[in-house]
C-alpha cells in the first residue's frame, strides 16, 4: 500500500477509485488515503472535500519485481528440485530453451527441475510482462553419501516463501534437523522418519530481516550419526530492518545451590535481532546463562541475590535485552 496525505480544501474528505479491479483506494484517518494495487493497469483516485471540490490523482499499477527462490541450485542427476516464483505478473514460463542437461517445467508458481547430465548452466523464468530472472543450476555427479540438495542457495531478506530441500542418501530411520540462526527453521520439528524432502520456514526471529548478508546453516544428522549441511544466504537488500530483541519474560526466579541441593534453572525465549546472540551476567555467582537457538537457560549460582542476564545481538551489539534474576 502507498500512503498519500491530503492538504487544503475543507475536511472531511472522501476518496474513490475509478477502477477497483486495478487498485483500491482507502481513507486513512482524517487527511490520508492509501492505494493498494490489485492488477496491472491505471486509473484515477478522486478526492472530494466537504464543499464537493474534487481532485483527481492518476494511479498506475505496474508488475512487482519478478523473483525466484533459490537462484542457485546444486543437485545430483535424477534428483528433483523446486524453485518458487513470486512477484511479476503470472502466468510464468521458461524463458528461452531448456538445456539438455536438465528437465524443467513450470506449474503455477513453481519451477520443477531435474538434473540429467553433469553441467553448470542457467535457466530463465519469464512473467507475462516480459520480466525475466535467471536460476543457476549445477548438476554434479554424486554417490550415496548423505547430502542435502541444494547444498547452498540464496534468498533476499524480504522473501518469505518456504524453501524446499531434497534429502539424499540418509540411512533408514529418523533424521534430525536444526538451524544455527532463528531467521529460518525446519517446518516439521524433531526427527522425522525417512524424509526425502525438508521445508524451511521463517523461524522464531519473526522475519528474515538481517543487518548484512547472513549465512544460515542447516544441519541434518541421520540414524547412523552421519552429518549433512546446507547453507542459505539471506541477502540484505535494504527492504526491512531486523526486529528489536525481546524476551518472553523480563524477570525470573531460580534457586541457588546449597550444600544439599542443586541450583535450579529457568528458560526464557529470545526473539528478534540477527538470530545469533551473546550473553553476559552482572553477577555470575548469582546466575549464569547459556543459549541454544532462541532458548535462553538461566541457572542459579552458589549465592542468593539478584543479577541481570543481558542478551546481545552479535551483529548489532547495541541491541540488547536484560532479564532480571532473583536467586533464593
Amino acid at each position: 500500500m502507498r500512503t498519500f496525505t491530503i492538504r487544503g480544501g475543507v475536511p472531511p474528505y472522501t476518496v474513490e477509485s475509478s477502477n477497483s479491479n486495478t487498485f483500491i483506494a482507502t481513507k486513512i484517518g482524517t487527511n490520508q488515503f492509501g492505494v493498494t494495487g490489485v492488477a496491472i493497469g491505471s486509473g484515477v483516485v478522486t478526492v472530494t472535500d466537504a464543499t464537493n471540490t474534487k481532485l483527481g490523482v492518476n494511479v498506475t499499477v505496474g508488475a512487482p519485481e519478478l523473483r525466484a527462490s533459490p537462484t542457485d541450485l546444486k543437485i545430483f542427476p535424477g534428483v528433483d528440485a523446486v524453485v518458487k516464483i513470486s512477484g511479476g505478473q503470472p502466468p510464468y514460463s521458461v524463458a528461452g530453451g531448456i538445456p539438455s542437461a536438465i528437465q524443467a517445467d513450470i506449474s503455477g508458481d513453481e519451477m520443477h527441475i531435474k538434473g540429467q547430465l553433469a553441467s553448470k548452466l542457467e535457466v530463465g523464468i519469464a512473467d507475462a510482462t516480459g520480466q525475466t530472472v535467471k536460476v543457476t543450476v549445477e548438476v554434479t555427479t554424486g554417490t550415496g553419501v548423505f547430502n542435502i540438495m541444494p547444498g547452498s542457495l540464496s534468498i533476499t531478506e524480504d522473501d518469505n516463501q518456504d524453501i524446499r530441500l531434497n534429502i539424499y542418501g540418509a540411512a533408514p530411520g529418523p533424521v534430525c534437523f536444526f538451524t544455527d540462526r532463528t531467521q529460518l527453521q525446519p517446518q516439521v520439528g524433531g526427527c522425522p522418519s525417512n524424509p526425502t524432502t525438508l521445508t524451511l520456514v521463517t523461524g522464531s526471529a519473526g522475519s528474515r530481516c538481517v543487518s548484512g548478508n547472513t549465512n544460515v546453516t542447516l544441519t541434518a544428522v541421520d540414524s547412523n550419526g552421519a552429518v549433512a549441511n546446507a547453507t542459505v544466504v539471506i541477502v540484505d537488500n535494504g527492504k526491512c530492518a531486523a526486529q528489536a530483541l525481546t524476551a518472553s519474560a523480563n524477570a525470573v526466579t531460580v534457586s541457588a545451590k546449597t550444600a544439599t541441593t542443586e541450583a535450579t534453572s529457568a528458560q526464557v525465549w529470545i526473539y528478534g535481532g540477527s538470530g545469533t546472540y551473546a550473553i553476559t551476567s552482572s553477577n555470575t555467582g548469582v546466575a549464569s546463562a547459556t543459549i541454544a537457538g532462541n532458548v535462553l537457560t538461566i541457572k542459579g549460582g552458589d549465592h542468593t541475590g539478584t543479577a541481570g542476564v543481558t542478551v546481545y545481538d552479535q551483529q548489532q551489539p547495541s541491541s540488547s535485552v536484560t532479564i532480571g534474576v532473583t536467586a533464593n
